[in-house]
């Protein structure tokens, strides 16, 4: 029987037949909106689809198509090595004035707001929000659907697994509650620590 977002990816192909894929080469960048004044690496790639299927009856992995584009804002920097992938209902945005390093990914439907920092090596997770003026540190990573509040400071090699406060300073792994306990196929059941909320 297939899943109820089996069946929603299988409707939304139905209606609306004239899905297109970035093509070898093109780097995906007529999915993108571009502002003015912009500095975007040659070496970036930008409006491709996101990283999303859902088993079939046969365990057959089925892609959920993307119809969003990239859409950024004016004065902003994109290098090298980086990748910001198109939404796949809505679009991915970057705000104006932000900047972004070397080797970052960007899934789809992330919203990035303006005056940003993001440092290379940085990994920010589906439908994420970014607020304004925060500044994430190399190598940190945003978990799906977490939404960061204005003018924070994520730290270099951070994990960020729940939604965050304007004006915080995170390091290390933030959780606001105590995980789910990880251990499926351990002889001791495991959790992982639970560190306080802010840093």
């Amino acid at each position: 029987m297939p899943s109820e977002r089996l069946n929603f990816i299988r409707k939304l192909k139905k209606e609306r037949p004239n899905y297109e894929q970035a093509k070898n080469g093109d780097h995906g960048r007529r999915f993108t909106k571009l502002g003015d004044h912009c500095e975007i690496s040659s070496e970036a790639i930008i409006g491709t689809d996101g990283f999303g299927f859902e088993p079939d009856d046969e365990g057959i992995p089925e892609k959920f198509p993307h119809y969003g584009y990239v859409t950024i804002g004016h004065n902003v920097l994109v290098s090298a090595g980086t990748t910001i992938d198109r939404g796949n209902l809505t679009d991915t945005r970057i705000g104006d004035n932000t900047k972004i390093d070397h080797h970052v990914h960007v899934s789809h439907n992330v919203q990035i707001g303006r005056n940003c920092i993001i440092c290379g090596g940085a990994i920010i997770g589906g439908s994420a929000e970014i607020g304004e003026g925060t500044f994430i540190g190399l190598g940190a990573i945003i978990k799906d659907h977490v939404k960061i509040g204005k003018n924070c400071l994520i730290g270099m090699g951070a994990t960020v697994l729940s939604d965050v406060p304007d004006g915080s300073k995170i390091m290390g792994i933030y959780h606001k509650e105590p995980p789910q306990q990880i251990a499926h196929d351990l002889d001791e059941p495991q959790t992982v620590p639970t560190p306080s909320d802010t840093y």
